[in-house]
């Protein structure tokens, strides 16, 4: 479905949460990052918009959970 794929702009901010301000939030180490993505479909169409992601890692320092925010609409369109 995706011919290719790429990321620009980017920023990463580390942050460490110690109290769960919300149930069912992990405690640890995160690091968000925001930026540019730039896909394009085989379909011949392609898609750029700004996206933001949010990385959690456990007590070896390897990621166990990713959570992604983007808009549906574009990707959706260009499908």
């Amino acid at each position: 479905m995706i011919d290719s794929l790429s990321y620009s702009g980017e920023v990463w901010l580390p942050i460490n949460v110690s109290k769960p301000m919300t149930p069912g939030q992990l405690t640890g180490n995160y690091a968000l990052t925001w930026n540019m993505v730039h896909a394009k479909y085989k379909s011949g169409k392609s898609m750029s918009q700004r996206m933001h992601m949010v990385f959690h890692f456990d007590n070896n320092d390897k990621v166990d959970r990713v959570t992604q925010y983007l808009d549906r609409v574009p990707v959706m369109a260009a499908q």
